[in-house]
């Protein structure tokens, strides 16, 4: 009894639909548009990825060379020669340092950035300027007097309890005369 029904809206049903053997193809633009976006973001983040890892890469390479050159070689003499106490060596080696530390953090902050474009959905400069100024510009930053008399007051009393003395207003004594003028 049950299949008789769905057999009889079917066939009623199928003189004012399209047949079901034709499927709509999906459309393949809409589904590419739809990922170049975070393609885009992702690309920055692995490119600071692989910066990051080839940088590190270098400094390895750079700190062991320094020290396998550092080992004496067989055939030297253990006493220092009179040119090993004053190297000009150091300016160099912290130059080297300078421009590897430079490396390594360079690469760190394309990656830190690729990962919070990727996290706040940014894709631009613009857009990033854009949503700032959205922000900048949103209600709800003004401070209601009550709000702020409150506020005066509970660093009054703060103070009092510190023993700190209270610090008078640009204008001179205003501050005083409210003082005397409340109690």
């Amino acid at each position: 009894m049950f299949r008789a029904q769905p057999q009889a809206m079917s066939q009623e049903g199928s003189a004012s639909s399209p047949p079901q053997s034709i499927r709509r193809q999906p459309d393949i633009n809409a589904y590419s548009a739809s990922w170049s976006r975070p393609l885009k973001q992702f690309s920055l983040f692995f490119l600071g990825a692989a910066f990051t890892a080839a940088s590190v890469g270098v400094s390895r390479r750079s700190v062991v060379r320094r020290q396998r050159d550092s080992f004496p070689r067989f055939y030297t003499s253990n006493r220092p020669g009179p040119e090993d106490g004053n190297s000009s060596e150091g300016a160099l080696l912290g130059l080297h340092a300078l421009g590897l530390a430079t490396l390594n953090v360079s690469s760190f902050a394309v990656l830190l950035t690729g990962g919070l474009s990727w996290a706040f959905d940014l894709s631009s400069v613009d857009e990033l300027r854009t949503r700032t100024k959205a922000a900048l510009q949103r209600p709800g930053g003004e401070v209601s007097p009550e709000d702020e008399k409150e506020f005066e007051q509970m660093i009054d009393n703060l103070m009092a309890k510190l023993g700190m003395d209270k610090v008078s207003n640009k204008d001179g004594d205003d501050g005083n005369q409210k003082d005397s003028g409340e109690k």
